[in-house]
C-alpha cells in the first residue's frame, strides 16, 4: 500500500508542476486582441 501512495503522490505533483508551467506560458505570452468590426 506504501509504494501505492509513493506512485500518487508522484504522479499528482508532476500533474501539478506540469500545470503550474503551462500557466506560466500563457502569462508571458503577448496578449491576443480581438478586434470587433
Amino acid at each position: 500500500m506504501a509504494s501505492l501512495d509513493r506512485t500518487a503522490r508522484s504522479f499528482l505533483l508532476s500533474e501539478l508542476v506540469a500545470g503550474f508551467a503551462l500557466t506560466l506560458k500563457y502569462m508571458f505570452k503577448p496578449k491576443v486582441t480581438v478586434n470587433y468590426p
